[in-house]
């Protein structure tokens, strides 16, 4: 089923389930062979993503020291990875100023620099790939965690599936992440720098995987929330992109005037995403924390039919000593 909880199986054994999952995901991307392997690279180090998004969803039941310990290991794994995606995504955010610059600009705009990022992108990665053979390096490190992850111990009230338990265990992680993101939204505004909207769009995509996670507990609404959480993380990490590329091109051997002209172009750019960015912001974060979780518990037992149960059939109650209705006579 995927990246998500099922409904038939106790939240502890989901969430080792989804662990798992990514892991083979991660391990299977890895062994690409070396025509793939830039791809490979990509959808293992999203994997890991994923994982560690799991993973905080999960602190509470996992505890300190699990969480500490499992957090550390796969963001050593994910930054072994990052290099080769890093600079190609800095190409990809040239190419789209570009385009959405492309009346104002002449075709061979940026060509020189496009260049010599493309000529870094391959020196990067023929260096990555090759120290320690480095995909299958992380492959083994990532497959040797199977063990320990198939053993976690989640505790707390929530290893149940009914009646709001379940949601239990994962309500510390949800509600720490959605509030952790909405202080930062609200310490935003025009004069924030590119670190502060960048340590946002963290706690945004922890939050959209948290989601995902959980869409099946009313899956159109949450599937719009997930698109909402995606749209305005892409927002943001195009703005990161931006001012990576700018940061670059006044570092490179680029004549003034095209390096000027560029970061006048990514200053205007990336205010248009920030200004796109904030509506949207301020729509996911107008709840408070506790109500945001609640809510969520109450998707969870409806999703269960615990809000109300039936009564069984053919066992009609007396209710004080009235007896139960009947149809009148016609």
């Amino acid at each position: 089923m995927g990246y998500c909880i099922r409904r038939d199986e106790p939240v502890a054994d989901g969430i080792r389930r989804i662990a798992l999952e990514q892991i083979d995901k991660a391990v299977r991307s890895l062994a690409e062979p070396e025509e793939g392997r830039h791809k490979g690279v990509h959808e293992a180090r999203k994997a890991c993503k994923k994982l560690r998004a799991l993973l905080r969803l999960a602190r509470g039941a996992l505890g300190a020291e699990a969480y500490r310990r499992e957090n550390l290991f796969v963001r050593d794994a994910q930054r072994e990875l990052s290099a080769v995606r890093d600079t190609a995504a800095i190409i990809e955010s040239l190419d789209k100023l570009t385009a959405h610059f492309a009346d104002q600009l002449d075709g061979q705009a940026f060509a020189r620099l496009r260049a010599t990022l493309v000529e870094r992108c391959r020196a990067i990665e023929a260096e990555q790939m090759d120290k320690g053979d480095m995909p299958a390096r992380v492959a083994k490190q990532l497959d040797g965690a199977r063990e320990r992850i198939a053993a976690w111990h989640l505790s707390g009230k929530g290893n149940g599936k009914t009646n709001g338990k379940g949601m239990a265990m994962l309500r510390p992680g949800l509600h720490r992440v959605y509030r952790d993101g909405r202080q930062l939204f609200r310490a935003l505004d025009a004069g924030s720098d590119a670190h502060a909207w960048h340590d946002w769009r963290k706690q945004v995509k922890y939050f959209w995987y948290h989601t995902r996670i959980l869409c099946p507990l009313w899956p159109g609404p949450l599937d719009a929330l997930s698109d909402e959480l995606e749209r305005v993380s892409d927002l943001v990490g195009h703005d990161h992109d931006l001012v990576v590329l700018r940061d670059i091109a006044a570092s490179s051997d680029l004549d003034a005037t095209t390096a000027e002209a560029l970061a006048a172009l990514v200053e205007r750019r990336c205010r248009e995403l920030r200004h796109e960015a904030m509506p949207i912001g301020l729509r996911l974060y107008a709840d408070r924390p506790s109500d945001v979780v609640d809510r969520f518990g109450v998707y969870w037992k409806a999703w269960h039919g615990s809000v109300l149960a039936p009564a069984p059939a053919g066992t009609a109650k007396r209710v004080a000593g009235v007896a139960p209705s009947r149809p009148a006579a016609a």
